[in-house]
C-alpha cells in the first residue's frame, strides 16, 4: 500500500502528537476513540481524500514507535 503523506500547519502536527500522546495514555477505549475522532476531524480539513477512524488509528500506532510514546 502506497503512504499518503498529510501535509499540515506545524500548530496542527503538534497537537496531532499531543492527542496521540493522550490516546496511548486514555484506559477507556471509548475515551482513546474520541481523541482519534477528534483528530479525523482536523485532518479531513487539511486532507482531502476519505480517511477513517481506523486511518487515524493506524497512523497513531505507526507513530508510536518513532515518537516513544
Amino acid at each position: 500500500m502506497a503512504t499518503r503523506r498529510i501535509e499540515s500547519p506545524p500548530e496542527g502536527a503538534r497537537t496531532f502528537v499531543q492527542a496521540m500522546h493522550a490516546y496511548f495514555a486514555e484506559a477507556d477505549p471509548i475515551k482513546a476513540d474520541e481523541i482519534a475522532v477528534l483528530q479525523l476531524r482536523s485532518l479531513q480539513h487539511h486532507y482531502k481524500a476519505t480517511l477513517r477512524l481506523g486511518d487515524i488509528k493506524r497512523i497513531f500506532a505507526e507513530m508510536r514507535g518513532h515518537l516513544s510514546c
